[in-house]
């Protein structure tokens, strides 16, 4: 992470930190920096399911390929 948050209960006990020392954020800075770790979360585990699925896709339009050219007696180049 940008600012070395890397989990929800690490944004929490900075946030809590932050409040106890007066900080002029307040509640609403908090809730803000709490929302932009889950974003952060979130953008990784998407990012995470879009590879598997082009990996998947990938193989899967390989397999066709192969077949396709099994069919028609193409020479088939190693994908």
């Amino acid at each position: 992470d940008v600012d070395g948050v890397g989990s929800l209960s690490g944004a929490t006990e900075r946030a809590r930190f932050e409040n106890y020392e007066g900080n002029a954020k307040g509640i609403s800075g908090v809730g803000l920096q709490i929302v932009q770790v889950f974003l952060v979360d979130i953008a990784r585990i998407t990012c995470e399911i879009c590879k598997i699925i082009l990996l998947v896709l990938q193989g899967f339009l390989a397999n066709i390929a192969r077949r396709t050219c099994k069919l028609y007696k193409f020479p088939l180049q190693e994908l």
